[in-house]
Formats: structure tokens, sequence, C-alpha cells
């Protein structure tokens, strides 16, 4: 023990001496290296994957509204099941003359627009090859289609919402649910933006995010 305590004690001396001559002599003193920050994206990543099959699954719900719609819109026959009353009654709303557009029936322009939601994220969480279709199209454009997608159909159901409130005077439920449905769609792309600026922050951060750029051009799975 003693021989132990008495090598610590020279090592500890001759270190303190060459600090002191180095600092006589004006010569930079040993740094130890900071430590390396490794960034981590699965937080990422995983928002953006819960984020996308919610949206999924909300486009497929409102896909189905808009498809019975159609139906009820075309069939002057058929009574749908939400005609209440006068107040709630969506056979006066579907069949009113704000249910078209240019002979065109509202409810097939929802059903596109919901298709094209449900078509952006199965790009996505298929991390399919964007490149095939466009060679300068990036999972950040596709972020973006989805919130253009969800803006504009949010604006236009909140016009149709407007004429059944002040104008038909009457209440169609599926409208309504099909308005909550891209309202909460439309705060989950903005959400999905956040998080893939989050990712483009990290770029080149990082041994992690060396390899992934290198090896698939992206930070993380969905940026």
């Amino acid at each position: 023990m003693a021989k132990k305590r008495s090598k610590q004690r020279s090592s500890a001396g001759r270190k303190l001496l060459a600090t002191t001559v180095r600092e006589r002599r004006g010569e930079p003193q040993d740094v130890e290296p900071p430590i390396a920050f490794v960034p981590s994206f699965a937080l990422e990543e995983k928002r953006i994957a819960r984020n996308l099959r919610t949206i999924l699954f909300l486009s497929i719900i409102g896909m189905i509204a808009a498809t019975y719609l159609t139906y009820n819109h075309y069939k002057p026959d058929a009574e749908s099941f939400c005609s209440l009353s006068k107040t709630i009654n969506c056979d006066i709303v579907n069949k009113s003359p704000y249910a078209e557009i240019f002979g065109v029936p509202v409810a097939i322009l929802g059903f596109l627009a919901y298709l094209s939601l449900v078509a952006c994220c199965l790009l996505l969480l298929r991390c399919a090859n964007l490149e095939k279709l466009h060679r300068k199209l990036t999972s950040r454009h596709v972020h973006w289609m989805i919130f253009f997608i969800a803006i504009t159909s949010f604006g236009f159901s909140t016009w149709l919402t407007y004429v059944e409130w002040k104008i038909l005077m009457t209440w169609c439920l599926l409208c309504v649910l099909s308005y909550l449905l891209l309202t909460l769609i439309l705060l989950l792309s903005i959400a999905n933006i956040e998080y893939d600026y989050r990712c483009l922050k990290k770029r080149n951060t990082g041994p992690r995010g060396a390899r992934l750029i290198k090896k698939t051009g992206k930070v993380c799975e969905f940026c």
C-alpha cells in the first residue's frame, strides 16, 4: 500500500510540474476532449409515425362518410340515418344546391381529398422511394402536401359549416364529423412539419446522423 501511494504521489507531482512548465512557456495545456453529443432521433421518428398513422385512420373514416353521402346524393328516394328532424337532417343539406360545385357533389371532392391524404401517409409510412416519382421529391415535400390538402379542405369545410348554420339552418351530422376530422388532421400535419424541422436541424450532428445521411440521404426515417 505504501508503494502504491508513493507512486501516485510521484505521478501527481510530475503532472503538476509539467503543467507549471507549460504555463511558464505559454504552451497549451492538456485538455480532455469534449464528449461527443449524439442526437436522439427516436423521439421525432415515433411522433411522426404516430401522427401519420392517426391521419391515415381519420382519413379512412372520412372516406367512408364521403362515400355514404355520395350514395345518398344520387339516390333521391334514399333516406339517411341521420335525418332526425328539421334541425338535424343530412338529406336536406346533402341534396341542397350548396352540395354541388359545377355539378360535382361536394362529397366526391371530400372523398378525393381523403384519398390523397391516405396516399401521402402510405408513401411516408412505407418509406417509398420518392425519387422514382420525381427526382427532387422528398418526404419533406410530402409533409407539406398533407398540410396543404388539410388546410384547403378545412377552409372549404368551414364554409359549408357556415352554410348549414346561417343559410340552411340545418345540421348534417356526417358533415360535422368531416369538419372535426379535418381539424384534427390539420393539427397533426402542423405537428409533423415541426418534428420534421427538428430532424433537419440535427443534420450532420453526431455519428448516427452522419451514418443515416450517408446511407439514405436523410437524418431520420421520415425527414
